[in-house]
């Protein structure tokens, strides 16, 4: 789905879209983000369960492993934009 998008969009910078391909790149905008919400939702409902069942005893660490992970993808694309 997001393939098709990409060459949408690509497409657009080329040339002007029909009308065609402009319902179908709206189409499958509204239909990635129903997608995407669907799938926050469910992610949301199981962090919600495993916080019921274990608990958090390991919230430090977890916060710690996501704070460096965020720093290495804000060094990494600060690397890549230096390197284009």
């Amino acid at each position: 789905m997001t393939l098709m998008i990409d060459e949408l969009d690509k497409m657009a910078k080329i040339r002007r879209l029909s009308d065609q391909e402009l319902n179908l790149k709206h189409y499958l905008n509204e239909r990635l983000v129903h997608i995407l919400r669907e799938e926050e939702i469910e992610w949301y409902e199981r962090a919600k369960c495993k916080y019921l069942l274990e608990g958090n005893d390991n919230t430090q660490y977890f916060h710690l492993w996501l704070l460096m992970k965020d720093i290495e993808n804000n060094v990494s694309s600060i690397w890549n934009k230096k390197m284009e």
